[in-house]
């Protein structure tokens, strides 16, 4: 289609003249349309993903002690694997959980890294954000399975470098164990979240991933307007190839919103 086209309907509560809207439109990724959400879709399985776990642990998906946890992967992990934007995560679930598991605060976090292994000691600072959940609850949690989830921000994964993955929560109910693969060297860091410090062993948990690749989020071109009154407008624009959704902002400034 040569034209996406979208009509915005917006009562105010002052009159104000139609030139101090301003119409701010970009592209972004699939994942923006849910972005206070997680996928919960426990049938699909990740692009990407080491499957080779052996052992399951309850760290950091069933238990109140170590409930922070670092592991470090390698390219190699996910030998297939593009760059590209990471926007779904994933974890295998290891043992059936009671109910429906729920955590509080639940943080997951992500950066490259030079580290092949880690040290006891400080947990690694300096990652990103991805996703954080004041309140989570996954349901048809299935052993065998996968609990996915969709990133808040993307993570961009050079397949060149080494990256790290931090989880962490505060509490939680109705846990599940993840399959974890016993490795020569400290590929985990594990400790309380309250803690600056940890502990550090060789076990890497089963992990995969979903990947967009492609450049993020271009600007569209040809952004016109029409129909222009108090309380709605029309526009329209001209398709970015690749796009899958679109953001827009409404705004009663002249100065364009910066989130």
């Amino acid at each position: 289609m040569k034209n996406a086209y979208s009509h915005v309907s917006r009562d105010f509560n002052q009159k104000i003249d139609k030139g101090s809207i301003k119409k701010t439109i970009k592209s972004v990724c699939f994942l923006l349309l849910f972005l206070l959400s997680a996928s919960l879709v426990y049938a699909q399985t990740p692009q990407y993903s080491l499957t080779t776990g052996s052992i399951n642990n309850s760290f950091p998906f069933n238990t109140s002690s170590s409930n922070k946890v670092q592991w470090v992967y390698y390219p190699s992990d996910f030998a297939t694997a593009p760059s590209g934007n990471i926007t779904d995560v994933f974890f295998k679930v290891g043992s059936t959980p009671i109910g429906n598991p729920t955590f509080t605060n639940l943080t997951i976090k992500m950066g490259a890294t030079t580290l092949t292994s880690f040290i006891a000691g400080a947990f690694t600072t300096g990652l990103t954000t991805v996703f954080t959940s004041a309140s989570q609850t996954f349901t048809g949690v299935v052993v065998g399975g996968w609990i996915q989830i969709t990133l808040q921000t993307p993570f961009y994964y050079n397949n060149a470098q080494n990256f790290v993955v931090e989880v962490s929560q505060t509490a939680y109910s109705g846990g599940f164990t993840i399959p974890q693969t016993p490795t020569t060297s400290n590929r985990r860091m594990y400790g309380s979240v309250t803690s600056t410090t940890a502990s550090a062993d060789g076990r890497l948990a089963d992990f995969g991933f979903n990947i967009l690749t492609g450049p993020i989020c271009p600007v569209p071109t040809g952004v016109t307007s029409s129909n222009i009154t108090m309380t709605s407008a029309d526009f329209s624009w001209s398709a970015v190839t690749g796009s899958q959704g679109y953001e827009y902002a409404v705004t009663t400034t002249a100065a364009p919103p910066t989130s």
